[in-house]
């Protein structure tokens, strides 16, 4: 494959992501839908089918097609560990157990 059809390949894969994550929202929706139930008329099909089993999976799918992008870029490198901890990082009070772990690597000992 080509490197401008391998570029062009990436440039679609967030639409066909969006499309796919779509359209198993509109399926959880359609299946746990009370119109889709009485469509069914009781339970006994309704839950024999899966029916709320299926739309609990595709919900469970589609959020991890939108979420697990994100979460890998970050535990790739994407966000430092710094980031994570915040503004507070490295203002632990005297005594404290990371500020000793600090001065350990920094070779002061105790």
């Amino acid at each position: 494959m080509k490197r401008s059809q391998v570029s062009a390949w990436r440039a679609q894969a967030p639409d066909a992501r969006d499309a796919v994550t779509s359209a198993l929202l509109l399926l959880s929706i359609l299946f746990s839908n009370i119109v889709f139930y009485n469509l069914v008329g009781s339970f006994a099909p309704y839950g024999h089918l899966g029916f709320l089993f299926s739309a609990d999976l595709f919900l469970l799918i589609a959020s991890y097609m939108m979420l697990l992008p994100a979460a890998l870029q970050a535990a790739s490198g994407g966000i430092r560990s710094t980031d994570v901890q915040g503004s507070m990082a490295g203002r632990e009070p005297p005594g404290h157990p990371l500020r000793e772990d600090d001065a350990l690597r920094a070779g002061k000992g105790k």
